[in-house]
């Protein structure tokens, strides 16, 4: 099924193009161009479709106000902005209601491959109520406690931004948020960040400042027992990190760990945050199977699709990506050489033996295939709990 897609700026110019750019898309999408927000608003209501991508700034209804309005009536629509300006006002007001955000000009390659990789791994998805709530979805909730430390030092007569990043590092809400916006074209990067610390020192105190008071960070709640999942998450993502060391893993292939693990269970999050009661029901099922399976027969998708379907849809890297959806099982990934995936497996299986609460078992033949099998001893031995498992 082609997927449809919903183009808006007034300019006729660069909706002309546009069609021109992508007109090698034609098979593949369905493609709609307005002129207004306006106009767009009227497509949106005879038409369903699958992405929108505005512009700003325009006469009448701005980006804002047609993204928040599909946000609130049409949540499973992926919503990127498509803008000439980039200064810190216009990125803090798309960040509470755009999912990614891409400067002009952009080239063709760019811009489609930012749609495609919202829809990478939405075919998993078999109930349309869990990709709504993936779509509504504008950030992670962070951990109350990391939230309140953040806000007092950026409170401060002399915030330091070392500090900042130290927390924000350790917190999957607002990593994946500095991350993503630091990875957008807005900032013209040359290469990707998945450092969140390195992501916090690149934006800076000011722009940092607005993306916490920003409406997804508004009220830091978190669903019941994300206390746990935090600091299984903290724990993996270190573990990983440590782990893709020791294999001589690049910085960059070491950073992806740390944030595949830290992320690798934020489809539980999304689970306990948007559906609880469901949730409940997977957690009071008797584990005939995996818990992954009961998780299919409630939701139609496990946790790992589910995190790696929202963090797609917020641009994250493919690399991140895939680790997180296969963390549980990294041979059904295909790859056949150690990576920033098999770091996040082990990890997420040494860490959970101690949790005990729905453990990752280790999938031996993946550790064969890629080489790694004899390695597990001096992983174990690498894994010290952070300190706030141990206080």
């Amino acid at each position: 099924m082609s997927r449809r897609i919903l183009f808006v700026d007034d300019e006729q110019a660069i909706l002309s193009g546009l069609r021109r750019s992508l007109r090698s898309m034609r098979n593949e999408w369905e493609m709609t161009f307005a002129q207004s927000g306006e106009e767009a608003a009227a497509h949106l209501e005879d038409s369903d479709f699958d992405v929108i991508v505005t512009d700003m700034r325009m006469p009448g209804m701005d980006g804002v106000e047609l993204l928040t309005r599909v946000k609130r009536d049409q949540p499973q629509i992926v919503r990127i902005v498509l803008s000439g300006h980039t200064d810190r006002a216009s990125i803090m007001k798309a960040t509470g209601v755009a999912h990614q955000y891409l400067a002009k000009p952009t080239d063709a390659d760019e811009l489609v491959g930012a749609i495609k990789r919202t829809g990478r791994l939405e075919h998993l998805l078999a109930e349309r109520r869990v990709i709504e709530a993936a779509g509504g979805l504008g950030a992670l909730p962070p951990m109350p406690a990391l939230y309140g430390e953040v806000a007092a030092e950026l409170g401060s007569d002399d915030p330091s931004l070392n500090k900042v990043a130290r927390i924000v590092a350790r917190d999957p809400g607002m990593a994946a948020k500095v991350v993503q916006i630091v990875n957008s074209s807005f900032f013209g990067m040359r290469t990707r960040v998945t450092s969140p610390e390195q992501a916090v020192t690149m934006l800076g105190i000011d722009t940092v400042v607005g993306l916490i008071v920003s409406d997804p960070f508004q009220e830091p709640t978190t669903p019941g027992g994300e206390d746990s999942r935090w600091l299984a998450g903290l724990a993996t993502g270190t573990l990983a990190r440590e782990i893709a060391k020791l294999e001589g893993l690049d910085k960059q292939a070491i950073d992806d760990a740390y944030l595949a693990g830290l992320l690798h269970d934020c489809g539980r999050t999304i689970m306990a945050l948007r559906f609880p009661s469901d949730l409940d029901a997977v957690e009071a099922e008797p584990q005939t199977g995996s818990v992954l399976e009961s998780e299919r027969a409630i939701f139609g998708a496990s946790h790992p699709e589910i995190g790696a379907l929202i963090l797609g849809v917020w641009g994250l890297p493919s690399t991140v990506l895939e680790a997180v959806a296969f963390h549980h099982h990294p041979g059904e990934s295909g790859g056949s050489s150690f990576g920033p995936l098999t770091a996040v497996h082990a990890a997420s299986a040494i860490v959970s033996s101690e949790f005990g609460d729905h453990p990752t078992l280790i999938d031996e033949a993946h550790l064969e295939a890629v080489g790694k099998f004899d390695h597990l001893g001096a992983w174990q031995a690498a894994y010290e709990p952070p300190e706030e498992l141990t206080a």
